[in-house]
């Protein structure tokens, strides 16, 4: 797992490896100190999953934060972007699942457009160094025509 946070722009990496509880606990802790106003997690097509222990956690820092941030799930898998799809029918209406594909799209249903492409780009580029993050951000930028060969 990595994250980087720059003007309300939180972006998440999760690799093939679940996160280990140091890692969730300052990722935890730098959403409730800074609060951002949307977040945008890229899965690797591997990615297990929060644990349980790290579900409960995320949504008691939501609750008690009253904190409901804009969360776009990018991932190639479909069966993770159903998971989301199905929340949203639930009523969970602040959670969108794209592909890598939709790079664009999703920085624009988070509000991010234009203006923080720059910014997200420059997350990207400071993740790629990460653990286990080189591979998916690749996987998104040929995706996006970036670098493509």
């Amino acid at each position: 797992m990595a994250f980087e946070r720059r003007q309300g722009v939180l972006l998440v990496v999760h690799n093939h490896h679940e996160a280990s509880d140091a890692d969730w606990a300052e990722f935890l802790r730098q959403f409730s100190e800074h609060r951002p106003e949307a977040m945008l997690a890229v899965l690797s097509p591997r990615f297990p999953g929060p644990t349980a222990t790290q579900r409960q956690q995320m949504a008691a820092t939501l609750n008690e934060e009253s904190h409901d941030p804009k969360i776009g799930f990018m991932t190639d898998v479909a069966l993770h972007r159903h998971a989301v799809t199905a929340f949203r029918w639930l009523g969970v209406q602040n959670i969108t699942a794209f592909s890598f594909r939709d790079f664009d799209d999703a920085l624009s249903d988070l509000g991010w457009g234009d203006v923080a492409d720059a910014i997200v780009d420059e997350l990207l580029a400071d993740l790629a160094g990460s653990v286990g993050a080189l591979d998916i951000l690749g996987l998104v930028e040929v995706e996006r025509g970036v670098g493509a060969s």
